[in-house]
């Protein structure tokens, strides 16, 4: 698919938008040529975006651009491995935990002096990105948008810093709320959600070695 992924996902947000595809979509509202509307729905079929009828044409499977969500995230505006994050990434919530806010756990955090390593606070950091990049895997315009920003840094500096950090997110309608924990390692504590979106509330706790969905649901 990589000679003709930015056509796919053109074709593929044209087919969950309007459902409807065909050969004749392609060419008149896209200009690609038949041979490469062709390869396209050949892929879709395969992909289960369409499913070829009897008559020639093609029923789109797919009600909404989220139920192929990672398909139509525009690979020219992805740097980073999905497929890596995924791997460190626990989406199991914590079992009857309760969602106490970020704000809530940064006035009762404890002073610390801890200097964490340069090494163990570029990792969080980078779990950081990663997951709001990965929050936001369903817009690919946030996405476009986040890749022309400076993401939060992250410093020894934020453990004795006593106001929560916002870091807003263009298109989500929301954002992070996060702070910096000393649990014997460096620890962000993020609530991440879109005002637009019941219950679209998630509380992450992001280490070195993990992305942990702690509670989700609120907002």
């Amino acid at each position: 698919m990589a000679d003709i992924s930015e056509e796919f996902y053109k074709a593929a947000k044209l087919a969950v938008d309007t459902q409807q595809i065909s050969i004749k979509d392609m060419v008149d509202v896209l200009g690609f040529d038949k041979d490469l509307a062709h390869r396209i729905l050949d892929q879709f079929v395969d992909k289960h975006i369409v499913e070829r009828l009897a008559d020639g044409s093609y029923k789109v499977l797919a009600a909404s651009v989220h139920d192929v969500s990672d398909l139509l995230i525009d690979p020219a505006t992805i740097t980073w491995d999905i497929e890596a994050f995924k791997k460190i990434y626990n989406d199991d919530p914590i079992p009857k935990a309760n969602h106490v806010s970020v704000d809530d756990l940064l006035r009762d955090r404890k002073p610390s002096d801890q200097h964490f390593s340069e090494e163990d606070l570029a990792i969080i950091e980078a779990n950081f990105h990663n997951l709001i990049r990965y929050r936001c895997r369903r817009a690919p315009e946030s996405l476009v948008w986040l890749d022309q920003q400076e993401l939060p840094k992250i410093t020894n500096d934020l453990l004795q810093n006593k106001e929560i950090q916002w870091f807003p997110v263009a298109g989500m309608y929301g954002g992070f709320a996060y702070a910096l924990f000393d649990y014997g390692e460096p620890v962000i504590m993020t609530d991440s959600w879109s005002r637009i979106i019941g219950g679209s509330g998630e509380q992450h706790r992001v280490s070195v070695g993990e992305v942990r969905l702690v509670a989700e649901g609120f907002v």
